[in-house]
């Protein structure tokens, strides 16, 4: 006659041993919030969506937290793991089944480096860089290579523990992840950024295997964006795959990353020095800056639509709300004003009025829309006017919104709105602007106006 008893203590004697066995790698994932469904199962009881067969393995996440304090807390919890391999997985990332193998044997074979999945900023580049001499360029990510990188996203990482270990022991002081932006003088800095250049120091290799082509996915419509020579069955979801992100889709995420900004909430502004709002600041670049707001005086703050070009603050002109009225000294806009509709124009020029202090000055510069259908009656519409950092530029790329970068699925390049001199002076006084000066020059409108 069999024994239950005996039976149920044999099992409790393997829980007791499984007890004691720690995970050789632990899945990280920050998540924004819980009631989301992630893109991948990697936690639980049922089948994993990434093969982890034959591996112990454990999963932590945290939710409701800034992106470094999360990765933060998540890292220090695997320290006190015991297990030889931390993963970061994206909410919105999707490794292959194999992901974890591929990258496993990267990392065996290279004890001293962190090794990543490529992985793509939506509608973007692989959001994996090296350097090239002085050049910072993105990596050619074809299949079939591991190479070293100079920088990448955490999303689809692993990192040996024991490399996490001598960081911290290096320097115990500092945090793992953070992030920082107009902090003294200093540029935006992401939690990867800072990771990775705390990795480097410590005279680890940061490492990609192309192999690992890994998709972002919106999670809310299942569209994603991955290299084009992914085979979509090597991927399993908790979501439907629905197909690709195109540049329509573009609109319609910027949306939802401004939605979720916090509502209300009011910028912090320094007392010391005066304020200049940089709207449509585009990518990070000092010279940007119009001559009138430089100095040691003047505190830049940079607002742009487009999140990607990693602006203080992502917002439109037209609704700057986290601005309180009478707030801050001056106001430049460089080739922005053009991509806005025609009915958004007046929304936005009294949005600068509003944020702007008693004797505030405005600065705007944009294209003379008259001066380039002028060239285009002399020279064609396809003529090259002039040459700039993205390339020529021609009377159809002024019109309408530069095309290299529309091909990019930057849908917010696009232009709108054209304006002469005398139509951008009547949208000023009818805006309540006061003192407003339109000049010509060249191809371009360049606007002075104050707030009385």
């Amino acid at each position: 006659m069999l024994s239950r008893e005996k039976i149920i203590a044999t099992m409790r004697g393997i829980k007791a041993e499984s007890d004691n066995i720690k995970p050789y790698v632990v899945i990280l994932q920050p998540r924004r919030d819980k009631k989301e469904i992630p893109a991948q199962r990697l936690a639980g009881e049922e089948s994993l969506h990434v093969d982890m067969s034959g591996y112990s393995h454990g999963f932590c996440d945290i939710s409701g937290e800034k992106v470094d304090v999360a990765r933060n807390y998540l890292l220090d919890r695997v320290l006190e793991s015991g297990a030889k391999y931390a993963l970061f997985v994206g909410e919105d990332t999707v490794l292959p089944r194999d992901g974890f193998r591929r990258l496993h044997e990267t990392a065996e074979k290279n004890p001293n480096a962190m090794v990543t999945g490529v992985y793509y900023f939506k509608l973007g580049p692989p959001m994996i860089m090296v350097r090239n001499g002085d050049w910072i360029v993105p990596a050619d990510v074809n299949p079939g290579k591991v190479f070293e990188a100079w920088q990448t996203g955490l999303d689809a990482a692993l990192i040996p523990v024991s490399l996490l270990r001598k960081m911290k022991e290096a320097e115990p002081e500092l945090p793992f992840c953070c992030v920082g932006y107009k902090i003294e003088d200093l540029p935006f800095v992401g939690e990867d950024n800072f990771f990775v250049y705390r990795l480097r120091k410590c005279g680890f290799k940061l490492l990609v295997n192309s192999d690992v082509q890994c998709l972002h996915v919106d999670l809310k419509t299942g569209k994603y964006t991955a290299h084009p020579s992914i085979d979509i069955e090597d991927y399993s979801t908790n979501i439907p795959l629905t197909g690709l992100l195109t540049s329509k889709d573009k609109m319609e995420l910027d949306k939802r990353w401004m939605d979720g900004l916090p509502k209300g909430s009011q910028v912090c502004l320094p007392s010391n020095k005066k304020i200049v709002l940089h709207v449509g600041c585009g990518a990070q670049n000092p010279e940007a800056l119009h001559t009138a707001f430089r100095g040691a005086e003047w505190h830049e703050i940079r607002l742009d639509i487009d999140p990607q070009v990693q602006p203080d603050i992502v917002a439109s002109v037209a609704k700057m709300d986290m601005f309180e009225d009478s707030s801050v000294d001056g106001v430049w806009s460089s080739h922005n004003l053009e991509h806005v509709a025609a009915h958004e124009v007046q929304p936005a020029l009294k949005e600068c009025l509003r944020v702007l202090k008693p004797s505030g000055r405005l600065l705007l510069a944009l294209p003379d829309i008259q001066a380039v259908c002028e060239a285009v009656v002399q020279k064609g519409i396809d003529a090259v006017l002039y040459e700039s950092p993205a390339g020529p530029i021609s009377a159809v790329d002024i019109l309408y919104g530069h095309r290299a970068s529309l091909a990019l699925g930057r849908e917010a390049m696009a232009h709108k709105t054209g304006f002469t001199a005398e139509s951008l002076t009547k949208a000023l006084n009818d805006a309540g602007f006061k003192d407003v000066s339109v000049k010509r020059d060249n191809l371009a409108l360049f606007a002075s106006a104050y707030k009385r």
